[in-house]
């Protein structure tokens, strides 16, 4: 499990957290009589050992009017969108309801019903989700078939989508996090300030699941944006808005070396690109013609000093074929 899974699975499985999701992310539930006390952490997994570098899960066991009912949460953190979801979501709810058939006492028994699940993707990668949502859109001629294909459809809760007002509305520890996490790398500064504000202005309560988890949760803005800011958690100590100060200042200091080098390194091919043409204005004003081969023999060479010597060459050259001749052994070495 990598920095990203494991973070975000510990803060999941914060009840105060989850229930706060749940609230905010599950029309189904959020409407009843329920309190956190009625939320139970399942403490088991359902997800493949082979995708556990891509993503985790947390199931939740709610009870409600004396019956229990289900909230898994999957958490996807890989790049790529799945097109395969329908059917993962799918053997992960068989596999909950196949533990449950297996702990319980009266299942042989005509009256016994399986607990509903609700099943949530919960998508925190940069591309936009495009993957079915109804798991029989999945199946071939499912019209046709329509009475023998499962139908259900998972909720998605996609980070990068969340509307803003809706965040702001929650107003608790979940949307500030969430606020940070949907922003793009070249707004982090600005919104960990709008973070301190908004953390000002919560109760004391609320402040200190923040305090819980901020540091946690800055490490997976640092594995969501490729950056260095933070190299281990006990790097940040302190107040959270210490914490996110400090964490804004390595974040500058950061997007400005990536700046510099992004300059550096236009610079270096903007010479490479000038130095290729050269070659080739040589080799034009030389021999009148410079054939595609050539061009394109002469673009692929990324190495200056080369160029600087072929250059030489093409000047020095009597023959277009001589020239051929001092390109193909520089493509051979």
């Amino acid at each position: 499990m990598g920095v990203y899974d494991s973070a975000f699975k510990k803060i999941f499985s914060d009840k105060n957290i989850s229930f706060q999701f749940i609230k905010a992310f599950v029309p189904e539930l959020s409407g009843l009589d329920i309190e956190m006390d009625d939320l139970f952490l399942e403490e088991t997994t359902f997800t493949d050992p082979n995708l556990s570098d891509k993503e985790d899960d947390i199931l939740y066991r709610l009870k409600y009017r004396g019956k229990e009912i289900y909230v898994y949460i999957l958490m996807e953190h890989q790049s790529s969108v799945d097109y395969l979801m329908p059917y993962r979501i799918l053997v992960y709810m068989t596999r909950i309801w196949e533990r449950y058939v297996n702990n319980a006492k009266d299942k042989r028994k005509k009256g016994f019903k399986l607990p509903p699940i609700i099943p949530i993707v919960f998508y925190d990668g940069v591309r936009r989700w495009t993957a079915e949502i109804e798991f029989e859109k999945k199946v071939d001629d499912y019209v046709e078939f329509m009475k023998y294909v499962p139908h259900f459809y998972y909720s998605l809760v996609d980070v990068g989508n969340i509307e803003k007002w809706r965040l702001k509305k929650m107003n608790n520890a979940l949307s500030l996090f969430l606020t940070l996490d949907a922003s793009k790398k070249e707004e982090v500064t600005k919104v960990v300030k709008e973070a301190k504000g908004i953390f000002d202005g919560f109760p004391e309560e609320e402040k200190d699941l923040v305090r819980k988890y901020m540091k946690t949760y800055l490490k997976v803005l640092t594995v969501r944006h490729g950056t260095d800011v933070m190299e281990e958690e006990s790097e940040f100590t302190g107040e959270v808005d210490e914490v996110l100060t400090i964490f804004e200042a390595k974040l500058k200091r950061n997007l400005k070396r990536e700046r510099e080098k992004g300059m550096e390194k236009g610079i270096k091919e903007g010479r490479l690109e000038s130095t290729q043409e050269d070659v080739i204005d040589a080799v034009e004003v030389r021999f009148n013609v410079v054939p595609e081969d050539i061009a394109k023999s002469i673009k692929e060479i990324k190495d200056m000093d080369v160029l600087k010597d072929l250059l030489k060459k093409a000047i020095k050259s009597e023959t277009l074929d001589e020239f051929k001749t001092v390109l193909k052994a520089i493509k051979e070495k």
